[in-house]
């Protein structure tokens, strides 16, 4: 008896929010069908807009952007279409590794660790986001941060850029995708 009475209280308390929601409701109230237009702005003949076109330009510095360019180029290429798969640049290992250092700091990727140009690594800490999908809440959004080591070494008369955990192993996971992706987005032959 008791369970029958907690369920006519759930069910009439749950009529009584949808008839709250508007659901039984037939008159629809649009109140902004109703809103007046404002008066319109009045600028004076003298008055020009202001120059856009150099608000973002980049301050000369001591890094070099030869090479680096906004646009893919065909002529980089991996071994598939995967941007996972490893990626070659058709120049030495040192030209190369100053190109890829020079595309990490153009795409701010990730912050920038230790650079070693004699190794021929650099140290990126990546921030990846997931999405966790939950059924009665709000989406969770779950951001970590991996270290990775972009590392650049000799294959033949090209380089090939390599990316590694903390501990030196090669590794095909987020991380390394959103760093490879900006590499070859941006360096040049």
């Amino acid at each position: 008896m008791k369970h029958l009475n907690v369920v006519r209280v759930v069910l009439l308390l749950s009529l009584a929010g949808l008839a709250g929601c508007g659901l039984f409701s037939r008159e629809r109230k649009e109140v902004y069908l109703q809103a007046e237009q404002g008066k319109t702005l009045d600028i004076p003949p003298d008055m020009d807009s202001p120059m856009r076109r150099n608000v973002m330009q980049i301050p000369s510095g001591t890094t070099s952007t030869e090479g680096v360019s906004e646009k893919p180029v065909s002529s980089i290429e991996g071994r598939s279409g995967e941007i996972s798969e490893k990626l070659f640049i058709n120049a030495g290992p040192d030209e190369a590794f100053e190109r890829v250092r020079d595309a990490l700091e153009q795409a701010q990727v990730g912050t920038l660790g230790k650079i070693d140009p004699a190794n021929r690594t650099i140290a990126v800490k990546v921030e990846i986001e997931s999405v966790e999908v939950r059924w009665l809440l709000r989406d969770r959004v779950k951001r970590r941060q991996l270290l990775r080591v972009a590392r650049v070494v000799a294959d033949g008369a090209k380089s090939r850029v390599l990316v590694a955990d903390g501990n030196g192993e090669d590794v095909d996971d987020e991380g390394s995708k959103k760093i490879l992706l900006a590499v070859r987005e941006r360096v040049t032959d």
